[in-house]
């Protein structure tokens, strides 16, 4: 994979707080080349055999006309109201998986 679209530096945290419904929150930063890029995570239809890993599939959105040649970090997140309980999240389709972080 070029440099210009390696992601790094994924979190996932899951916050049971009492107060209000599961939220799962995923986080990473993608290196784009040019600064017009967007970075989309959606639901894997359909999910795996293992109902511990989610799957979120990495959709990368071009710019619309020229843009300067720059690598540009550019951030991405997905958020769930959730009561599923996940212990580790899976990008695809580079899979990449990490640790899902509860907080109660």
């Amino acid at each position: 994979m070029s440099k210009a679209l390696e992601c790094s530096g994924w979190k996932a945290v899951h916050d049971w707080q009492p107060v209000r419904p599961g939220k799962l929150t995923v986080t990473g930063v993608c290196n784009m080349p040019t600064p017009g890029y967007r970075v989309v995570l959606k639901r894997k239809v359909p999910q795996g055999i293992n109902p511990a890993i989610l799957l979120l599939e990495k959709e990368v959105i071009r710019p619309q006309g020229p843009h300067p040649q720059v690598i540009t970090p550019t951030p991405v997140s997905y958020e769930e109201v959730t009561q599923e309980k996940f212990k580790n999240i899976t990008i695809v389709p580079d899979n990449t998986t990490f640790d899902v972080q509860d907080v109660h």
